[in-house]
């Protein structure tokens, strides 16, 4: 029935955009009413012995994922767009399975596509927990095919009973590496200026702009932040093979390639087969050889799950919690890759006078951003845990202005591979004077005071208006570190060995006290549960909540559209296109920036 409907309205779209009769965004409401309205179980049928298929070819995020529109048209026309996982619904989904008894197995396969800030190291070792729970709580086996696995499909793969190389496959032992693209050169030729004004001898968000290659310092901190990463990675994967981590180690500096029989060898995986034959091998092990198997998608099971949404306010001894997901900017709407800061606040502010809260646990997966932002969210949490106990969980980053948002709060929980600190700030200040000569732009202006034209980006600032911003910036700086000692109970001392925008692994920031404990997001829920009394029997809310078509469209209709994401295409250089729009979107000099470069990405 769902097949009939897609192709006759498939013909009416084709029909409509030929004449140019209506917007791509009525297309999708059309498509999404379509979809809502078509008749479908609320519960998928899954048969007993069934075996759950987990496709990794997926971005996993912290928040909860929202209705997309770009998502149901792609889906709709049959399109590539990434699908999105939220990470609690996840987690929720693989423990619900260990104690499913219609689901009798599990299966990995796919390679993850992570996108902004999603499928972090540390979303993923809390899968991997999840998927040790499944097979120690349940006895059910996990079983993983890979084909040219990435550090970070390979760090899941592990937690499986066997694992399953495709026969033209190879397991890539490389090691982890961070690369940096410098813009020096190219805003040279194109005649604009950048004047850097930054407080941290680590602080190393302004070299995209200034440098062609690492200092010496923002080097000797990345070295130090691989190695613990890469120490990490190395004990959890070894340790899963029952291997020797140094042996390993060696073996991604002489062997980087595995062949199949190589890495039979050498123990990394058990098996060299095509997909059909480790269905036939899992067959087998569950005593049903010669047996199709029923699969069941993660996707589709997920859909099964009686998922509680509760609203504030709806029912006693609640959880609120929120997260902090992408940069921290002045102004931004909460799309993609940025935190919408004014409902962030106000939601926080509603919690915090809502009877039935009684506990805030605030995720935090954020490299930073405007310093001042930062502030607000920092400050309202400090009055919401005058009222109750508040906890923070790092995600993937946790660092600069995501770092200044945390510090009010009773406990820090984060992963050893969570990329913390980076306690500094910067201000980029562009010239853009030769380019507006080479293009033919003219500039001339009139002013009340010497000062007037400070903000003008049409030429150099001259030194004394860079000790003006320098002032500015140092000031920022030292409100940062006294907020971190007062916080964190550091001496000066110790507050200059973890400062001067230095980024530690979380390994790193917990031996330094800037986070209290390693665990990840349902830790901190089950911290907070604890001071605030509530046992085994409390629900939590989430902002932002995962809207439905429904919310969506009542938006559109009440005169507030919602953003619809662009279509991403190929793009070679990703890094450089999110930096250039970092800078074209904070250029402003009055804004102080506590931030990572957005490339400091590992894999």
């Amino acid at each position: 029935m769902k097949a009939f409907f897609k192709n006759l309205l498939s013909s009416f779209l084709g029909t409509l955009l030929a004449l140019s009769m209506v917007s791509a965004f009525s297309l999708v409401v059309i498509i999404g009413l379509v979809f809502a309205f078509l008749p479908e179980k609320d519960e998928p049928f899954i048969e007993d012995g069934s075996v759950l298929v987990f496709d990794l070819s997926v971005n996993i995020v912290d928040a909860p994922v929202p209705f997309d529109f770009d998502e149901v048209l792609s889906e709709f026309l049959g399109g590539g767009q990434v699908p999105t996982l939220s990470l609690r619904q996840t987690l929720e989904g693989i423990r619900n399975a260990a104690h499913d008894d219609r689901i009798e197995a599990l299966v990995l396969r796919g390679a993850f596509r992570p996108e902004f800030y999603g499928s972090g190291f540390p979303v993923l070792q809390e899968l991997r927990e999840n998927l040790q729970y499944f097979r120690e709580t349940s006895g059910k086996p996990i079983y993983a095919y890979i084909e040219a696995p990435s550090m970070r499909d390979y760090f899941v793969a592990s937690a499986a009973d066997e694992i399953f190389l495709h026969p033209s496959g190879v397991v890539p032992f490389l090691g982890l590496s961070m690369e940096s693209i410098f813009l020096t050169d190219l805003l040279d030729k194109l005649g604009i200026g950048i004047q850097i004004i930054r407080a941290g001898t680590y602080k190393s968000a302004t070299e995209t702009f200034t440098e062609t290659e690492m200092s010496p310092e923002n080097r000797a901190q990345t070295e130090k932040l691989l190695q613990d990463y890469w120490n990490f990675l190395l004990a959890s994967v070894a340790g899963s093979r029952e291997a020797n981590p140094e042996t390993w180690a060696e073996i991604s500096q002489t062997k980087p390639v595995l062949t199949p029989d190589e890495a039979i060898r050498l123990d990394f995986v058990d098996h060299a087969g095509h997909y059909d034959e480790l269905l036939t091998h899992l067959a087998r092990q569950l005593n049903r050889p010669g047996e199709e198997l029923t699969r069941v998608a993660f996707a589709t099971y997920l859909k099964g799950l009686q998922w509680k949404e509760p609203r504030r306010g709806q029912t006693p001894d609640q959880i609120a919690l929120l997260y902090v997901e992408g940069d921290i900017m002045r102004g931004a709407r909460g799309g993609a890759g940025q935190v919408n800061m004014e409902s962030l606040v106000r939601e926080m502010r509603a919690y915090r006078e809502d009877p039935q809260v009684k506990a805030m646990v605030l995720r935090i997966n954020s490299p930073g951003g405007d310093v001042l932002t930062s502030e607000m969210i920092r400050r309202e949490l400090a009055k919401v845990r005058e009222t109750m106990p508040v906890v923070v969980s790092f995600g993937t980053y946790a660092a600069s202005g995501g770092y200044w948002a945390a510090m009010a709060s009773d406990r820090i929980f984060a992963s050893p591979v969570t990329l913390t600190g980076s306690i500094g700030a910067f201000g980029i200040l562009p010239n853009i004077e030769e380019m507006s000569g080479k293009i033919g732009l003219g500039y001339d202006f009139v002013r009340t005071s010497d000062y007037a034209t400070l903000l003008s980006p049409f030429r150099e600032k001259t030194d004394d208006e860079m000790a003006i911003w320098q002032n500015f910036i140092d000031d920022a700086y030292q409100e940062f570190t006294n907020l971190v000692a007062t916080e964190r109970d550091l001496s000066q001392e110790e507050i200059s060995e973890v400062a001067e925008g230095r980024v530690w692994s979380g390994f790193a920031a917990k031996e330094r006290g800037l986070v209290d404990e390693f665990g990840g997001l349902s830790a901190a829920l089950r911290d907070a549960a604890g001071r605030a009394g509530l046992g085994e029997e409390w629900e939590i809310v989430e902002f932002p909540r995962a809207k439905t078509f429904s919310d969506v469209l009542d938006e559109w209709l009440t005169g507030s559209p919602p953003q619809v994401q662009q279509a991403q295409s190929f793009n070679p250089l990703p890094e450089a296109d999110r930096e250039i729009r970092y800078f074209l979107q904070s250029h402003r000099p009055y804004l102080v920036h506590s931030r990572l470069p957005v490339l400091f990405r590992i894999d």
